[in-house]
């Protein structure tokens, strides 16, 4: 598990990872904030399903959306 605070792009991550895992927060973010109408903005996004179910395990975990914040 990362710290709260750590740079997302720490470590031998790639950069489509790093992205990856940055998107995921924000989804996990707007539905913090319930933010729908960002969320369904999102949802015609291509990739948006794997994205959703990878927010899904983070939140079930305690991911909350916090910056450079991943569970493994």
């Amino acid at each position: 598990m990362r710290a709260a605070g750590k740079s997302c792009g720490s470590g031998a991550m790639t950069e489509p990872e790093r992205m990856r895992r940055c998107l995921v927060r924000q989804l996990i973010r707007w539905r913090v904030e319930r933010n729908a109408e960002a969320i369904e903005a999102m949802r015609r996004s291509p990739g948006y399903e794997s994205l959703k179910s990878e927010a899904e395990k983070q939140w079930n975990a305690g991911n909350r959306g916090e910056h450079g914040k991943w569970i493994e």
